[in-house]
């Protein structure tokens, strides 16, 4: 799991302080005006994770509803990380809070912020209620909502990490058997010489014997793919190199039972 590297004596940290001192000693202790300085922090931290903060969103709340939200934490597969909303000091936290979810914001991983405290809801529970005026508390609290993954996604990033590091394994496996069977099959090796042909004469003069193996081992693990997930068993058919691929790909699996007792 990704984790947020933020401690108590970096800049963004040290920048957040000073910038709400400036506000302080100008008068401007209104939500509009301190909640830059958060907001500043707050980039500084998605920027560790490729991430986006949008402020001033619309998005959909529980009540089938348009909401105003302050800031919109976007992860760079376009999914929703979670929301910010800040206060000033003059207000109850806690009641704005209640307030909020009276609107249907939702209560999945969202920080409310003021100046001196954080209130944190994941998951449907409060997970954290504190003052922020020390930089470990900050810290801590940033930590706390960066640092959520609620079980869909953390499942998800499970599965997307155990099935490259599966298909990295299958790759090198599938390099050594196309070199092998180019050695030793006959049929293979006709078939693997005429679609080289046709990639050189259609693609590239110059593309390697290396390159032609790369577009047959792709093909072979994204085929079932598209076949499957995405319900699409016409791919192999329809687009014009994948057909000549797979009559390369007949050839290589020719000594095996089925093709899915090949894979």
């Amino acid at each position: 799991m990704a984790t947020l590297n933020l401690k108590p004596t970096h800049k963004p940290v040290k920048l957040y302080y000073q910038s709400l001192k400036k506000f302080i000693q100008l008068g401007a202790v209104n939500e509009g005006a301190v909640k830059v300085a958060f907001a500043d922090l707050l980039t500084a931290c998605c920027q560790q994770f490729n991430w986006t903060l949008v402020q001033e969103n619309s998005i959909s709340s529980t009540k089938k509803k348009r909401i105003q939200v302050d800031g919109l934490l976007v992860r760079d597969d376009t999914l929703k990380h979670g929301i910010w909303e800040a206060k000033d000091t003059e207000d109850d936290l806690a009641k704005e809070v209640k307030k909020k979810f009276a609107k249907g914001y939702p209560k999945d991983n969202i920080i409310f912020q003021s100046p001196e405290r954080v209130i944190i809801w994941q998951g449907g529970k409060q997970v954290y209620d504190g003052e922020i005026t020390k930089p470990e508390a900050l810290v801590e609290s940033l930590k706390l909502f960066f640092e959520y993954r609620p079980p869909q996604i953390e499942n998800w990033e499970k599965a997307a990490t155990e099935f490259g590091e599966r298909v990295h394994n299958l790759g090198e496996k599938l390099v050594e058997l196309i070199q092998s069977q180019r050695k030793t099959n006959k049929r293979f090796i006709a078939a693997f010489d005429g679609f080289s042909n046709i990639c050189r004469l259609s693609i590239n003069p110059n593309i390697s014997d290396a390159a032609v193996e790369e577009m047959l081992i792709q093909h072979l693990l994204t085929e079932r793919i598209f076949r499957q997930i995405f319900d699409n068993p016409d791919f192999t058919r329809r687009n014009i190199i994948a057909v000549e691929i797979e009559k390369v790909i007949n050839a290589l699996t020719s000594k095996s039972f089925s093709r899915n007792h090949f894979l």
